[in-house]
């Protein structure tokens, strides 16, 4: 789906010829028409969000929001990002950022705030399979761990709803902060307490294990920056429209080989003539041109709505 550069050009001098207004040169067309789409871009989210937020939405402002979002469809890419000085780039076409993905796992966007408590966390600090990102101006810096040791013990004893459990024999490598798994295990567990006699154990939350269960006990290793293996889903921003030409006896004639066409949905070819008359009358100081702009604006509107 796109929109015809050269059919949006020929309507706006047909207009123009027609009210003998003047005439737009390829130059001021070109850059009539990027202002115009991204106008016309912007203006889907500022919708999406204005009808997101009524309730009670019957069949009409369903409709709206799905023709919308068919809209934003356009410029959904997933792409790789660019890791480079410890941060990661997200695409230069990047318009809005939407999920990062790492080994097929979605990253979690925190806050710099938020960073400084969750890295502190046993239960919340990020590893390679829950990874979290903070973004900057710099770019966005995605954060995990890898696994560094593991163990296992059995229990020596059922417990029922105790955070304390006494496993067979002393293993030096248990530690605090060291997660806890195994069948029966309910939760994000780890290890709160280790007594001295190196059997006993408190866990973070009571658990109802039965005797001679298997308990793996992982340490994760420091959080470290994730350097590899990034991508990226996001709203990209429209390629620039341009109308080229060449020059015959001093006239441009359309050339489709230097031309881009517009990439907004091709329901809004009218709308694209509507914003680059409406521009073009601020140009060349002619406000009736403006109001033509405005009526066909306005016709096109009730057209929507009937």
């Amino acid at each position: 789906m796109s929109v015809s550069v050269d059919t949006v050009y020929q309507r706006v001098l047909a207009i123009l010829n027609k009210e003998q207004r003047g005439y737009v040169t390829p130059q001021e067309f070109n850059l009539f028409a990027n202002q115009a789409q991204m106008d016309l871009f912007e203006q889907y989210f500022y919708d999406i969000n204005q009808f997101g937020r009524m309730h009670g939405n019957d069949t009409e402002f369903s409709d709206m929001l799905n023709i919308l979002n068919e809209k934003i469809d356009i410029f959904e890419v997933t792409a790789a990002m660019t890791y480079a000085g410890a941060n990661w780039s997200a695409p230069a076409d990047l318009y809005r950022i939407g999920t990062l993905i790492y080994n097929d796992i979605e990253v979690e966007r925190i806050n710099k705030n938020e960073f400084l408590y969750i890295n502190a966390s046993p239960l919340l600090k990020p590893t390679d399979t829950r990874p979290i990102f903070v973004s900057s101006a710099a770019g966005y810096k995605i954060y995990g761990s890898l696994i560094l040791r593991t163990s296992t013990a059995k229990l020596n004893g059922a417990i029922t709803a105790s955070n304390t459990i006494v496993i067979a024999s002393a293993n030096s490598s248990i530690a605090v902060g060291d997660k806890v798994t195994g069948v029966g295990i309910s939760g994000v567990i780890v290890v709160t307490g280790i007594n001295a006699d190196g059997i006993t154990i408190t866990i973070s939350s009571p658990q109802t294990l039965t005797n001679g269960t298997v308990l793996t006990f992982t340490t994760p290793s420091p959080t470290q920056l994730i350097r590899s293996g990034v991508t990226c889903n996001y709203i990209k921003r429209p390629a620039q429209a341009v109308w080229g030409y060449t020059t015959v006896s001093g006239a441009a004639l359309y050339n489709s080989s230097t031309s881009t066409d517009f990439e907004l949905h091709d329901s809004e070819e009218t709308e694209l003539v509507i914003k680059i008359l409406e521009f073009a009358s601020l140009s060349i100081k002619d406000l009736s041109l403006y109001q033509i702009g405005n009526q066909m604006e306005g016709q096109n509107t009730q057209q929507e709505k009937s």
